[in-house]
């Protein structure tokens, strides 16, 4: 962000998408450049869906008018429907059940005596299977024998597994 000169190409710059700035843009201010003002916002990240059975990591960063990180300040994390979805302590939202209506994920940051919060919209859907994985209790056998076939359904190669019914015949 252009707070420090090491003189190290490597860590003096970052591959990335060009990010014009003009005067309209919010001023980048460098950390201990000003004194750290009150609590004035929360900044909240992270993904807006997660599947049933999986996780969602959220980071809240408590920031003062100049967007300075408030370290000192605690945060506490909220679900509007724990039924659908939960948020942990560390805001790691897992979800419990899909629903056609997001959940509302609150952080709520307090520093000083002054509480902010900041809300997202966390959409909670079924796992789609986008993966089989297949083994078979013989990797070979003579004509006329039998094998046993195993299928798990994931939503990625490697991934959460899917509940699923399969249904083998042969061609």
């Amino acid at each position: 962000a252009g707070c420090k000169f090491t003189g190290d190409l490597a860590q003096d710059f970052a591959v990335g998408a060009p990010a014009p700035r003009n005067s309209a843009a919010p001023v980048s201010v460098c950390a201990g450049a000003l004194p750290l003002g009150p609590l004035h916002h929360v900044a909240l990240t992270g993904a807006t869906t997660v599947v049933v059975g999986g996780t969602a990591q959220l980071t809240a960063k408590p920031q003062d008018s100049n967007n300075q990180l408030l370290s000192a300040a605690t945060v506490a994390w909220s679900s509007s429907d724990e039924s659908i979805a939960t948020v942990s302590a560390t805001g790691l939202v897992t979800g419990v059940a899909a629903n056609a209506n997001p959940v509302t994920i609150t952080a709520t940051a307090t520093a000083d005596g002054i509480t902010k919060s900041a809300t997202l919209q966390m959409a909670v859907a079924n796992p789609e299977i986008h993966w089989i994985d297949f083994s078979s209790s013989s990797t070979s056998f003579p004509p006329g024998f039998q094998t046993q076939l195993f299928a798990t359904a994931r939503v990625s190669n490697g991934g959460m597994i899917v509940p699923a019914a399969f249904t083998f015949e042969s061609l």
